[in-house]
């Protein structure tokens, strides 16, 4: 099923909800790559990991966002899990 989805991007990946959503999408194969502004996020070490990237804190909005924009403008993330109101947030801003 996962091999028509692109690899999804996934950050908070230090709380519960945000686990069992990277644990749901794994197990059916979808590709996660976690961003995380914490050294080692829980999600880090999931085997259903594909990747991990450092990136600033979501509650920079300016940092945040300037980041979020260059990675969606190149390529680098096509596709967001909404996983807080914040990053619902951040991706309505830059829905441009």
């Amino acid at each position: 099923m996962g091999k028509d989805i692109p690899t999804l991007a996934l950050f908070d990946s230090e709380y519960p909800s945000s686990l069992a959503i990277l644990q749901s999408l794994g197990e059916k194969g979808v590709g996660v790559a976690v961003y995380g502004s914490l050294r080692w996020p829980a999600g880090r070490f999931s085997r259903h990991c594909r990747h991990f990237e450092a990136c600033p804190a979501p509650l920079d909005f300016e940092a945040f966002q300037a980041w979020l924009k260059a990675r969606l403008l190149s390529g680098a993330i096509t596709r967001v899990v909404p996983t807080s109101d914040l990053l619902a947030y951040h991706c309505a801003v830059l829905r441009e």
